[in-house]
């Protein structure tokens, strides 16, 4: 009989912090109403923006419809690459000088792994201005071990709150999601690998 060890983990993370992960890549969500129009149903979040990118964002207007959503050039935007897998970031990383190249003036790169950096005060200090999230492309699972049930999450969820956008590219888009697919820690083509699966 096989033993399944961590296959295939559904992570119902951030449902919290976003109402719903289907929409397009710069759709802000609207009202759809039902047919008696007394019925208001919303999909996305009730306060805020979001913006989901399929992945290489490489569009100026997509960027500056960030900035421009987050309050434009002077708001800060706060970029957190985690997901991409690297030892350390510094504030020069791509999607940060990007930010700085489309006109964004106030951007500030976020990183951690360890979930207990992640539940301080001293960490979340940037995310308390900011009026801006972009998360990186990468591994989204990585996003989840670092700030799931964190201080940051709740910071995370609390800038959508106060009308801010949150915004993501590849795995940066679909951590925006409510339901997350783990998949093999090997790489990334593979769901359920040897890795997970104990005889």
């Amino acid at each position: 009989m096989l033993a399944l060890h961590g296959i295939s983990v559904f992570i119902m993370w951030f449902t919290t912090l976003f109402c719903a992960a289907v929409l397009t890549a710069t759709t802000i969500a609207n009202p759809i109403y039902a047919t008696n129009g007394t019925n208001t149903t919303y999909v996305g979040p009730e306060s805020g923006h979001l913006v989901i990118v399929g992945g290489n964002l490489q569009s100026e207007s997509i960027y500056q419809r960030i900035i421009s959503l987050a309050g434009g050039p002077n708001a800060s935007i706060v970029v957190v690459p985690t997901a991409g897998g690297e030892d350390t970031y510094d504030q020069n990383f791509t999607t940060a000088v990007a930010f700085r190249k489309y006109g964004a003036n106030n951007v500030t790169v976020l990183h951690t792994y360890d979930p207990a950096v992640a539940d301080t005060d001293e960490f979340i200090a940037p995310l308390l201005g900011a009026k801006g999230i972009f998360f990186g492309g990468g591994r989204q699972w990585r996003l989840v071990d670092a700030y799931a049930g964190t201080k940051t999450e709740v910071a995370f969820q609390a800038v959508l709150d106060a009308g801010g956008v949150i915004s993501g590219s590849s795995a940066g888009a679909s951590i925006i999601g409510s339901f997350l697919a783990r998949g093999d820690t090997a790489n990334n083509t593979i769901m359920i690998g040897r890795s997970l699966i104990m005889l």
